[in-house]
This record gives structure tokens, sequence and C-alpha cells, in this order.
């Protein structure tokens, strides 16, 4: 999650047993529109233990484990023409994975939280397939970080497209196609009920962007590491490359940690000021997962001040908040259903 995101990236758990070795170089780039089933796979087999995301919105997943990667496909395509967001993938040669990992990820039996796996074996293997997240120019996808960016600074304007850019068009052509997509082939692993727990939570978390220095931020809204490939770094490097933006910027970056992450976000990645609980609040529908992730944290480059918290409470109602920082926050949504 995040104040703004569903951080998930790699747990703290050694390399699976079926990797060989430590992995060849790992290369991160921007996600092509090729790329995009690939990463809709991804996601599928790195949340799908998640509190949030698996337990929660798809609590069918055991019988209709191979629906989950719809959810993703609906929101990556659209996000994918979004100026404001950053789709950035670590990939490697498919010709290199054989030497490295188990294709199914036989030795990967689950890839998350402490719960009951509720996936077989079959099932399990099926939706850690390798062959799913390989493109059709032979990348192998082994990592996703989804980074949105808020706020109206010098950094928002150079993004801007032009006029001609194909990005006004495809944007609500594309948000329009997947609603089809969506009606024709229904995720019937999800909850229709709780696929927008995230906006119906917001009012509960949005005065901490009242603050104009949280507000111009970079938001990690999803950060995912295959199972077959954690342990590996990979997370790491993914943050690291939108660290880096914030850096460039010198604007704040931050996130929400999912359960069991809070110490490799925190410790690991450099977002040390923990401010914020998404999960907080008196009938915040997030409240469900309190103790189980939902907390904030957020990364403050070299030189740049840090806000004062004393103004701005960890809890309560909503702040002065311009409306168009709201909807920056509600259209920069994690990717959960």
């Amino acid at each position: 999650m995040s104040a703004t995101t569903t951080a998930t990236a790699e747990p703290a758990h050694s390399t699976p047993s079926g990797a060989a070795a430590p992995l060849p170089h790992v290369t991160i780039r921007p996600a092509r529109s090729g790329d995009l089933l690939a990463i809709a796979h991804l996601w599928a087999a790195a949340f799908m233990d998640d509190s949030l995301v698996g337990e929660t919105v798809h609590p069918h997943r055991a019988e209709y484990p191979h629906d989950v990667y719809l959810g993703s496909l609906w929101s990556l395509r659209p996000k994918y023409w979004d100026y404001r967001c950053v789709l950035d993938i670590a990939v490697i040669s498919a010709q290199q994975v054989d030497k490295y990992v188990d294709r199914h990820c036989a030795g990967v039996v689950r890839a998350g939280n402490d719960v009951p796996d509720v996936l077989s074996r079959e099932d399990r293997e099926a939706v850690n397939d390798v062959a799913k997240v390989t493109t059709g120019s032979g990348d192998v996808v082994v990592g996703l970080a989804q980074w949105t960016r808020y706020g109206d600074g010098e950094g928002v304007r150079k993004r801007l497209p032009g006029w001609w850019d194909p990005r006004n068009l495809m944007l609500p052509l594309t948000t329009k196609a997947m609603a089809l997509h969506e009606r024709i082939w229904p995720n019937r692993a999800s909850d229709p009920a709780q696929r927008d727990i995230f906006s119906r939570s917001l009012p509960h978390w949005i005065h901490l962007f009242a603050d104009p220095a949280r507000a111009e931020c970079w938001n990690l809204a999803t950060c995912a590491v295959h199972p077959c490939f954690q342990g590996q770094g990979i997370g790491r490097k993914l943050v690291a490359v939108g660290k880096a933006r914030a850096d460039a910027e010198r604007v704040c970056a931050v996130l929400t940690s999912s359960q069991g992450k809070d110490g490799f976000y925190q410790k690991g990645c450099g977002f040390e000021e923990q401010f914020g609980d998404m999960c907080a609040g008196e009938g915040n529908p997030m409240g469900i997962l309190r103790g189980r992730g939902g907390l904030m944290y957020w990364y403050w480059p070299e030189g740049v001040k840090t806000p004062s918290t004393r103004e701005t409470r960890a809890e309560g109602p909503s702040g002065d908040v311009p409306d168009e920082v709201q909807e920056e926050v509600a259209q920069g949504a994690p990717i959960i259903a």
C-alpha cells in the first residue's frame, strides 16, 4: 500500500530453493506497452498472498487463481498513458533464466505473509510460471515499481504532455476499453464490494498531504518482485531509481508498507520517517488490516527540510487539503484489483 500506495517488495527471506545462483545483471528500464501483460502476471504472483490484494480484495483466488492478473491489467493499461505515472521494471534475459531458477518455481510454495496457502501446488506453480512474465522481446520481467508524481511543481510541469501528445487521447480511450474488458471478462477472484476500498479510505488519511512539502512528492504506489527472484536485491534497485528522481527534483517520496515490510523500506531503502497510518481512523474501511501493514514512510533528500509533524496529526479528520491534491492522490491509487 501507500498513502497512496500498495508497496510490497521482496520479503526478507532467503533465495528460493529453485534458484541455483545469484542473478546476472538486472536491468531497470521504463515499461513498454508490450510488457504490460507480463507485468500483470508478475503482479498477480507477487501479491497473491498479500493481506490487502490477496486476502481482502481477492478472497476467491483459490477457486479462480488465474483471474487475479486481470485486475492488474485493467489498471496498468490506463496508467501506462498517464503522464504522472512511471512504471519501472526490472528485467533479465530469457536465455539466462534456466541457469538461475526453475521456470515453474517448484521450490517456491508460496510468496508472502504467514497465512495458509489457499492455492494447490499445481495452481501455485502455474501462477509463478516464468513463461507468463516473459515478453515478446525476450525479456523476463522480475520486478515492478509504480510511481506517481503529485503536485504542480517544476518536476510535474516538465512531464506535462503537449496538445499533440497521443497520451491525451490514449488515456481516456484505454480507460473506457478496460471498463468494457472488465464487463466481458470479469475477475471472478475478486470481491466487487472491496475493490474500491482504497478510495473509500482516502478521507481518513488525505489530511497528511495538507502540508505543501508532502503534497509535492513521488509516491511509490506499487513495488513487487516475482516470487522466483526474491531475496536478490531487486526491490532495492527499483526503489533506488525512484528515489533518484525525488533527489533530482528536491521533493520527498512516500510509500505505505505492507505486512512485514516496514524494516525493508525504513532501514533497507532509506524511508526513515514513519508518519501516518493508512488503516487508522474510526470507520476507516482499511481498519480491518490495521496491524498488518498500512504504515506510511517518507524519504527526504539530503538538504530538504522535513516539515513538522506537530501541525499535521497522524490521525484525525481531514485537514484543508486542496481538491486537486485529493484528486491526484485518488488517481495515483495502487493497483489492487
